[in-house]
């Protein structure tokens, strides 16, 4: 929900777009957007112009949930013992890994 709220704050996104700022196939996100939905924490809606784009709109309760990410982040960051620094370091490398994995 984190990352999916950090894309929805500026308001509806297609899931392909989802997909890809998450750096997934657009098929990946869906069974957890399926879940937030059953959940009411986003709205799934059909595109006007183009029926097989889905867009996704965070709910007032999707919103509220997304408040609590930097608390729930933290504890996240709390719970692995790593300082700051090797934390970003390993972001780095787990960023450089999946960028040297994509196909040319």
């Amino acid at each position: 929900m984190i990352g999916l709220g950090d894309s929805l704050e500026i308001g509806r996104q297609s899931v392909g777009a989802l997909a890809g700022q998450m750096r997934m196939d657009t098929s990946t996100p869906t069974p957890l957007i399926k879940r937030l939905e059953a959940l009411g924490r986003v709205l799934r809606r059909r595109g006007e112009t183009d029926e097989r784009q889905v867009f996704v709109h965070l709910t007032r309760g999707g919103r509220a949930l997304h408040a609590k990410a930097p608390e729930i982040t933290a504890c996240m960051v709390e719970g692995t013992g790593l300082t700051a620094e090797e934390l970003h370091r390993l972001q780095d490398l787990l960023r450089r890994l999946s960028e040297g994995l994509q196909p040319a």
